[in-house]
Parts: C-alpha cells; structure tokens; sequence
C-alpha cells in the first residue's frame, strides 16, 4: 500500500498465529497495521467449492461512539469505502463481487459483559479487537470459539484469526498466557486472573523491543 512500516508492526502484520497482539504507544501505528494485517486476511480467505471466497469479520471497540470517531475512520483511511457497499444503519461494509468473493466486516460495541450475548448469535472468520484493555475480559476468552465461519465442510482446513490491539499488560506463564485486566470500574469488568483458553495460547506478541514472545 506505499507505507513502509517498522520491524513491530511488520512482523504482527505477517505473523500467520491463532491470535496476534500488537501493543504500543499513541501514534506508534498499531490501528493502521492492525486494519491493514485484517484485509491481508480477508483477501487471502480461501474460496469454497464454488470458487467463491466468503467471510464475516467482527470489530470491536467498547462504545459506538468510539467506534464511529476512531476505529471506522481509520478502516476507511486505509480501505476505499466506496470499494464496497456501506450500511452506516448496520454498521457493516460489504465487499460483493459476483462469482469471486463475499466479505462482511461488522462493526460492533461491547462495553460490558453483558454485551458478550451479542457474540452468540453469529459467527465469524475474523475478529479485531480495538484498545482490548478497554474490553470486557470475557469477549477476549468468547471470541475464538465463534471463529467458525466458512464450515469446515465448506473450506476443509480454515482457521479463523484473532487481532488484538493495546491490552495493556500481557503476562507469559509456562505455556499459558494470563491477562492482567485494568482495575475494573463500576462493576463493568472482571478482575480476576484466569488462564486464557486453549486456543488462545499460541501466541505472537509484537510490542517495542520485540518482534514475538
């Protein structure tokens, strides 16, 4: 796309793990390496049996509000709107070219834990995951499961993928990954230590200083 990035965000952007973290300060370019690693993804979805590449893509920031200032803005910088089809009603934009792909990205905002119902009901071939410290802890752990999407019927072997974006500390245990979550405010997230599920340990966490962990 003409942008040269650093070594960080080059190798987040590269990394083929489960789930990819990238952390850093404000202005450090996370949310532009993070949107650009999602369409790589996209793009590079394998089709189904009738030569058509489908997938569904969930963004999440904590607030609409957040998600119409920061988040949909920095989609479109990087991403022509007008290269697919915008629903400001839904929040979705579609990328539908007969015959050769189908992609949906939804934008959505989950700022309690109560929120996390509104995963069940859908399921997914990406997840982005924007300013995650500021997210319930519960949709970090939810997530992965609803990464089911196309069927493993429909495309044998497809994996979903996971971007994560500024938790704000990560800790490595053994073989586990643990999430130290902010001090919760008003009762709105959890701040117990838990492991992460298993799906969640293979990890590539890209922060100032390192390309993995």
């Amino acid at each position: 796309m003409g942008v040269a990035f650093g070594p960080v965000a080059s190798a987040f952007i590269q990394s083929d793990a489960p789930v990819s973290v990238i952390v850093g300060p404000v202005g450090s370019g996370k949310s532009s390496a993070t949107v650009i690693k999602l369409m790589r993804l996209i793009l590079g979805t394998p089709p189904g049996a009738d030569g058509v590449s489908r997938s569904r893509t969930i963004i999440v920031r904590n607030t609409y509000r957040e998600l119409e200032d920061s988040v949909i803005k920095t989609f479109f910088a990087w991403v022509p709107q007008s290269s697919g089809e915008w629903s400001p009603g839904s929040l979705t934009w579609r990328l539908d070219v007969p015959g050769r792909c189908q992609h949906d990205v939804m934008f959505r905002s989950f700022d309690s834990a109560g929120d996390v119902g509104k995963l069940l009901s859908t399921e997914y071939s990406y997840g982005m995951l924007s300013e995650a410290r500021e997210l319930p802890e519960e949709l970090i752990h939810m997530l992965p499961a609803r990464l089911r999407y196309p069927t493993q019927r429909d495309v044998p072997g497809f994996r979903g993928r996971v971007l994560i974006e500024r938790i704000r500390v990560i800790r490595r245990i053994g073989s586990t990954v643990r999430l130290w979550s902010r001090k919760p405010k008003a009762g709105r997230y959890s701040s117990n230590r838990q492991a992460w599920p298993r799906t969640l340990r293979i990890l590539r966490i890209c922060q100032p200083g390192t390309t993995k962990a």
